[in-house]
């Protein structure tokens, strides 16, 4: 099998963030619970974009967004704004004021990637467990298999599990109860959680806020390929 490229990959993980209807624009996430859509979303890689309007936007709104964004570069440095900022903000701004901007790293989890030892993991939860997991961690990151967890004297501490799922890749939802942070559990669910993903043939994507520090720590610990970014807007 090829190795996808950066490309490929924000594609595959455009695809997977969100619903689409049948004219390609973006509906809602793509969650067990969807959040509603951004007005404009743009994944962004060192080889090239992909872009979607969500499906409140305007057809003639849309197709100027889409003049402009045919002419954005491909990205030099994923943390820096597109160059044609101003010009997209302008637009949307004609519909709406737009209220938030959100942008933040995707990255592969490498088939190198090895499970760190140490660390008891399991893909097993017990029927009480799974509803503790959905309660502490919400319905959107319970138990959804694949799964891994690291279990603490009998509660769930943290839990790898697919936030989001697609028939070529599954996006990590990562969460660590409080109290069981930095003891490596994060790293250890995330590893295992993405060798089972790899088993059913998909591949394993990680993503986060670029302010999410924690989430770049995982990341950094297991050596993660960067592929590309998000860049919302709504």
């Amino acid at each position: 099998m090829l190795e996808p490229t950066d490309l490929d990959l924000i594609t595959l993980h455009t695809i997977a963030l969100f619903n689409h209807d049948e004219a390609g624009r973006i509906t809602g996430s793509n969650e067990p619970i969807p959040v509603s859509a951004p007005r404009l979303y743009i994944g962004r890689s060192l080889e090239g974009n992909v872009w979607r309007c969500g499906s409140s936007v305007p057809a003639g709104l849309a197709a100027c967004l889409d003049e402009a964004l045919r002419a954005e570069p491909p990205a030099t440095n994923l943390e820096a704004a597109p160059q044609c900022l101003t010009e997209l903000t302008e637009l949307l701004e004609s519909q709406a004021p737009v209220t938030d901007v959100s942008s933040g790293p995707a990255w592969l989890v490498p088939a190198s990637t090895t499970i760190p030892v140490g660390i008891a993991v399991t893909s097993a939860l017990s029927p009480d467990q799974v509803r503790d997991a959905d309660q502490l961690f919400a319905s959107d990151l319970a138990p959804t298999q694949p799964y891994a967890a690291v279990v603490v004297d009998g509660q769930v501490a943290s839990l790898c599990s697919c936030s989001r799922i697609t028939p070529d890749v599954a996006e990590a939802g990562l969460v660590t109860v409080e109290a069981y942070r930095g003891h490596g559990y994060a790293v250890s669910v995330t590893a295992a959680w993405a060798a089972a993903v790899r088993e059913t043939g998909r591949l394993p994507l990680y993503s986060t806020s670029w302010d999410n520090h924690s989430s770049r720590r995982v990341a950094a610990k297991l050596n993660l390929r960067l592929y590309g970014a998000d860049f919302s807007m709504t």
